[in-house]
């Protein structure tokens, strides 16, 4: 308005633009008004400014200082840059864990599309650490695509502004794969393929046995990347202080803040072994609450031993060493429902509003509305069509207006600069500016 006009510019400057004697004049003014009002700003955010010169070229000067800045920040490795503003992890705040975990190359297109939904709905009062396990090759693939994307958009992962604690943590659990798969071998099911792809060996092999018994041939045998999760008390040490972690496979995106589930974790007491799950009432596997600390001292799989053989009781000699073919098969997610069925006390209490949604079991019944309960939804989980949502195959066009499955597509082209151009402005709001942490480990043998 003319008012908030006339008390933000000076008097002097209100004169000259008034003259009405040279056009030059009131041009000249605006550019001395506009300059300084963008050199004060970005000598706030720490810009050198040469105050000496003419203001438009001392406009000029900055800008550039600033770009060089940038592009001196988005150098050889554009997700690893210097940290030493990085503010650690508070004990004393609360800090919401995301665990997802896969093997091999395949998934890592779906992970960066999941952690940018993280990142892009990561909460203000609490530290979001997202932790991604993989083999060797599983963390090589993500990181190769951040530095790709990152170069592509000439921005800086690590380092950049955030107004509460962020922390991505790459762990690479290549060193204990083999004693996790003979362990799975021996207890759970021997039924694991290394990458769980029709082309797999294995998964001929088990099919073969399947149509033998007179069963239809099943979807490929669960690679040992989605059984990394009943790891999650390896993964996550207790010296680190991890007690609790959201849990969610890598085909599902985050649409708001994961600080809602996380409250709902249940904290009662209870008596030993104590409370290993949660989910919701669609007891969707693919995201859970766990207990991590629960899991320790093999009290996780003394339970799932137990429930395993109880489900399939009939089909085991008395000495239990003849797996039945349907054991043979038992996947990584039929566990969590087993265990729900013969060991109910080990799943923590149902939320009245459910806060995850599997697409791939309704959506395409949803029509051109989406329900309530899917518009509180905090994760939605595309599974069973992957290669539909995540651009791998041909869209079917009816996907692509349905209300949720092209969402992903929203995520996986959101460019870099933008969501993070984002959390440096909420940063900027906050009494404390965080730096984005990326910390590498390796579990140990």
């Amino acid at each position: 308005s003319k008012q908030s006009r006339s008390r933000a510019a000076p008097r002097a400057m209100r004169a000259l633009c008034r003259h009405r004697g040279g056009a030059a004049a009131v041009r000249a003014a605006r550019l001395h008004l506009c300059s300084a009002l963008l050199l004060a700003t970005m000598a706030t955010a720490g810009v050198e400014v040469a105050t000496a010169q003419p203001l438009p070229v001392a406009l000029r000067a900055a800008l550039g200082a600033r770009w060089a800045q940038e592009r001196r920040g988005a150098g050889a490795n554009p997700i690893s840059v210097a940290t030493a503003t990085a503010v650690p992890h508070e004990p004393t705040r609360e800090r919401v864990v995301v665990l997802t975990c896969f093997a091999g190359a395949a998934p890592a297109l779906e992970v960066v599309t999941l952690l940018k939904s993280a990142l892009a709905n990561a909460p203000r009062v609490a530290a979001l650490e997202v932790v991604i396990a993989g083999d060797s090759e599983a963390i090589a693939s993500v990181e190769a695509a951040l530095t790709s994307q990152a170069r592509e958009w000439e921005v800086a992962l690590e380092g950049s502004a955030w107004a509460a604690p962020v922390t991505l943590r790459l762990v690479d659990v290549s060193a204990r794969v083999a004693a996790w798969e003979a362990h799975l071998l021996a207890n759970v099911s021997s039924g694991i393929a290394r990458r769980g792809t029709f082309g797999d060996p294995e998964h001929s092999a088990l099919n073969a046995e399947r149509m033998a018994a007179g069963m239809e041939q099943g979807a490929a045998p669960p690679g040992i990347g989605n059984w990394y999760r009943y790891f999650a008390d390896e993964i996550l040490p207790p010296d680190a202080g991890y007690d609790w972690a959201l849990y969610v496979d890598t085909d599902t995106i985050f649409v708001s803040s994961p600080v809602a589930v996380w409250r709902q974790r249940d904290l009662s007491l209870r008596p030993e072994p104590g409370v290993f799950f949660q989910w919701d009432d669609k007891q969707c596997s693919g995201v859970l609450l766990m207990h991590v600390s629960a899991f320790r001292e093999g009290r996780l799989w003394d339970v799932a031993k137990r429930a395993i053989r109880a489900e399939f009781a009939a089909e085991f000699d008395a000495n239990e060493t003849k797996p039945a073919v349907w054991w043979k098969h038992l996947r990584d997610q039929r566990m969590v429902g087993i265990l729900q069925k013969r060991a109910p006390e080990v799943f923590g209490s149902v939320p009245r509003l459910g806060w995850a949604v599997s697409l791939a079991d309704g959506g395409a019944h949803f029509g051109s509305r989406m329900p309530f309960r899917v518009q509180r939804a905090t994760v939605l989980h595309f599974n069973g069509k992957r290669g539909h949502v995540y651009g791998r195959e041909e869209v079917n066009a009816s996907w692509g207006v349905m209300p949720g499955w092209n969402l992903v597509q929203h995520f996986q082209r959101l460019p870099w600069g933008w969501l993070l151009h984002g959390a440096e402005l909420a940063a900027s709001e906050a009494s404390e500016v965080h730096r984005l942490r990326v910390v590498r480990e390796a579990l140990p043998r």
